[in-house]
């Protein structure tokens, strides 16, 4: 069983939540991505240097989704997500 949502701002600076829980999604979390018309499995992953930072072009931290065929990519706000319930 799943629930589906869209990804919003977190109130925890950084994270992301899924809008119709109101739960963090953090490292490590089994998701599905809506992406390309058709469901992605995968789970959230952090990293320490993986977005460039927008003032200083200085790398830094954030969260991604990991597909399991190997896939990756960033999450952003109005993402539709299924997440196991």
């Amino acid at each position: 069983m799943t629930q589906e949502g869209r990804l919003q701002a977190s109130s925890n600076r950084g994270r992301y939540e899924l809008d119709s829980t109101g739960g963090d999604l953090t490292s490590g979390d089994r998701c599905d991505l809506w992406l390309g018309g058709r469901w992605i499995a995968g789970s959230i992953e952090h990293a320490g240097t993986l977005y460039a930072d927008e003032t200083s072009g200085r790398a830094v931290r954030g969260y991604y989704f990991s597909a399991d065929d190997g896939g990756m990519c960033g999450l952003c706000v109005g993402t539709r997500v299924r997440v196991p319930v």
